[in-house]
């Protein structure tokens, strides 16, 4: 994980997390209180918007793909596993391709 999240925060300057959601969480919650309050100068209403946009589609995402994971596991048992390996067999070749 430590290493996913350098490689994140050198790739990604100012993306939220991939391998801490609770973070995530916390920091949108954070974001979300800032906007709802509307306090501060316009800056950091701007930056507490910029990192809320930015944060909440991997909120979702991570919903998404635990409720699809759950339901795969109650549908299909051991073999809803083939999924992820299978997506991350095909991840590791598209990486190389270079534009």
């Amino acid at each position: 994980m430590a290493t996913q999240n350098v490689l994140v925060k050198r790739a990604l300057k100012g993306a939220p997390s991939t391998a801490v959601m609770t973070t995530n969480i916390t920091q949108l919650t954070v974001d979300l209180a800032t906007l709802a309050r509307s306090r501060g100068d316009a800056n950091e209403l701007a930056e507490a918007r910029s990192r809320a946009r930015m944060t909440f589609p991997c909120i979702v995402g991570f919903v998404g793909g635990f409720a699809a994971c759950a339901v795969l596991e109650v549908k299909l048992g051991f073999w809803a596993l083939a999924l992820p390996v299978v997506l991350s067999a095909l991840a590791v070749p598209l990486g190389r391709i270079e534009n």
